[in-house]
């Protein structure tokens, strides 16, 4: 291995919300390898110039973020490759619930405004940078919870579902047993009697 790697003029431009971002997304596992290896970059930089007892937030980070990759190479058992994020996870990447259901809601926003199912996972996929499959397993998994975020966006009487909404969220969720009972009033709109 070359003791002495090229520098790379972005390590020097990384700013202490950057690095901060970067290391962050090592320990997370979601790091991009060429990201962190500008960590290193700039920790192997900041060494050579005998600025680490300088008090600086950034130098400190850095130092403490290699603390914490050494000890997850030390102590839990993960590669050195993969504590200090050179290596990407494994395996499909991981969307919080919370997210999931903004997907949910952004799939089901689409279908209402008369996009195919299909082309509103795509728009969706492209707007959060998640590929259509986590696109469409969030629209699966949050298909009520989507209806609920879209009604919370009308709250009040104001901005009740009209009569076309309703007819697509009928097209949409109709064979769902959660989703209302044919012969009772629908339960998501406030002014069907208006």
């Amino acid at each position: 291995m070359n003791s002495n790697p090229p520098e790379s003029p972005d390590a020097e431009e990384l700013t202490h919300a950057a690095i901060w971002h970067i290391a962050w997304d090592v320990r997370e596992g979601k790091a991009n390898p060429v990201e962190a290896n500008l960590l290193l970059e700039k920790f192997c930089n900041e060494f050579d110039s005998g600025m680490f007892n300088s008090g600086n937030l950034t130098q400190d980070y850095l130092l403490r973020h290699l603390r914490d990759a050494f000890r997850a190479y030390l102590n839990k058992g993960k590669t050195i490759e993969s504590a200090l994020g050179l290596v990407k996870k494994k395996g499909r990447p991981k969307a919080d619930e919370q997210v999931r259901m903004q997907m949910a809601a952004e799939v089901l926003r689409h279908r209402m405004a008369g996009v195919s199912h299909q082309e509103a996972l795509s728009n969706v996929s492209a707007r959060f940078g998640w590929g259509e499959t986590i696109i469409a397993e969030a629209w699966v998994a949050w298909q009520f919870e989507a209806i609920i975020l879209l009604r919370i966006e009308r709250t009040g009487d104001d901005f009740p579902w009209t009569s076309t909404e309703i007819q697509k969220l009928d097209e949409i969720f109709g064979g769902k047993p959660w989703y209302g009972i044919p012969e009772k009033k629908h339960p998501f709109d406030s002014a069907a009697e208006k």
